[in-house]
């Protein structure tokens, strides 16, 4: 069986199998390689059945997924596109999902990691939508807000510019969109905003408040 997996792979599956990977239900994934020479990444369920009197041996299914990772792979690639013109325009993507039982100000946000590093926060753990307007510079703050409670109100884009200010104190200039988007029956579904960081413009450009 070894001799069919990829090279590349062996050393993997055979630590994992041997610090227990084999035991009931395990998962594994690797390519293996066809007398044709053809590469398929399969994916293997398998049980250790070794001390069982009646099988003495392993029991595995194996499925192609050689599909599966062909996608995955080009979403990654695309997201690593994405993030790296997101970083070289300065803008971050955030969204936030809308229900659930909890009121919306306490409701997560998901962010790209470049909207992350806007905010001087974690990708990984991003705040919550409440944490996020406490960003906002506190005269900008009410600007924001009534921008943000018009798009409730009347289905307008809330578009701003205003100061955030860092985790690390440092303010910022932002440009911000963002967009409410409903169900079919007229609820308030998710909100999806993109936020771009305009601080540098302020050197070649009057103030955003005087334009």
């Amino acid at each position: 069986f070894m001799d069919w997996v990829h090279e590349a792979d062996r050393e993997a599956l055979a630590r994992d199998r041997e610090a227990g990977g084999d035991a009931r239900g395990a998962t594994h994934v690797f390519r293996m390689v066809h007398a044709d020479g053809t590469v398929r990444w399969v994916e293997s369920v398998s049980s250790d059945h070794v001390t069982d009197p009646d099988v003495g041996g392993f029991i595995a299914s194996l499925r192609d997924v050689t599909d599966r990772r062909r996608e995955e792979e080009a979403m990654r690639r695309r997201q690593a596109v994405m993030d790296r013109a997101q970083a070289i325009a300065h803008v971050g993507q955030w969204e936030c999902a809308i229900g659930g039982g909890t009121s919306l100000r306490s409701q997560p946000i998901t962010w790209s990691a470049e909207c992350a590093r806007i905010f001087g926060g974690d990708h990984a753990s991003p705040p919550t939508l409440q944490a996020f307007f406490e960003q906002v510079h506190p005269d900008d703050r009410a600007q924001v807000m009534a921008s943000s409670d018009a798009m409730f109100a009347r289905g307008e884009p809330s578009i701003t510019e205003h100061r955030m200010i860092r985790p690390d104190g440092a303010v910022r200039w932002m440009a911000a969109h963002a967009v409410l988007f409903r169900d079919e029956s007229g609820r308030p579904m998710r909100i999806v905003g993109v936020t771009q960081d305009v601080t540098c413009l302020l050197y070649t450009s009057p103030s955003p408040r005087d334009r």
